[in-house]
């Protein structure tokens, strides 16, 4: 019954996905998966993946290493790439659709061979250092693993998910402005955005639920 309502892109969301918008909801992979569709359109940039969240966990888990190489990292090109955002979730099932209870944002510098995990309650998934080690082995190459914020941002059980698209998007931002890690200091650019508080995710919920109302009609009217 619970039937698909809009796609877009790549994405396909029912109404019980557009439900995780809702206050004191956690978001699922395929609101993370639907945000970042937009991103990627906002924020055009031939050098900047970002990948869907059953992406970043077939890369995690799956045992094939050739298959992930043949299917996922050859397809996008991963290492002409010089930014890859990856939202990390600490299910640990091989059915990477069930299960989790909380997201976090892995950014590769491809450049600088760097992994930024960037955690809005400071904690620390396993799941981000089992995709750093499978990173080095497509990549070929040693990537250091480091955590570039200090100050924790979230103190409710719900919002980590919303939080990852924060912080990607003023990570997009910023890249589109700068092109560099190099000189930023993560804390001070989030203190400054507008979207990277716990007081805004209601506004910034309403915001998503809106861009998804506003497709809708669009599909409605054609």
């Amino acid at each position: 019954m619970d039937s698909i309502v809009l796609t877009y892109k790549s994405c396909s969301l029912k109404q019980s996905d557009i439900n995780c918008l809702a206050e004191y909801s956690e978001l699922n992979d395929i609101i993370i998966s639907f945000y970042y569709e937009i991103l990627s359109e906002k924020f055009k940039n031939e050098g900047i993946v970002l990948l869907d969240p059953a992406v970043t966990m077939s890369i995690t888990i799956e045992p094939n290493l050739d298959d992930i190489n043949q299917c996922i990292f050859l397809p996008l090109q991963m290492s002409t790439k010089k930014f890859i955002f990856a939202p990390i979730n600490d299910n640990k099932k091989i059915d990477y659709q069930t299960g989790g209870s909380h997201w976090a944002l892995g950014l590769v510098d491809v450049t600088n061979h760097t992994i930024y995990y960037f955690d809005s309650m400071l904690s620390d998934i396993d799941n981000a250092h089992l995709l750093h080690k499978r990173l080095e082995r497509l990549f070929k190459k040693k990537f250091a693993f480091t955590y570039p914020i200090a100050q924790k941002y979230q103190t409710n059980s719900f919002d980590c998910g919303m939080f990852v698209l924060a912080f990607t998007e003023t990570l997009l931002g910023y890249l589109n402005k700068k092109e560099s890690l190099n000189e930023v200091k993560f804390d001070e650019l989030f203190g400054k955005s507008a979207l990277v508080s716990e007081s805004n995710m209601s506004k910034y919920r309403k915001e998503m639920e809106e861009i998804i109302n506003k497709l809708m009609r669009e599909k409605k009217n054609k």
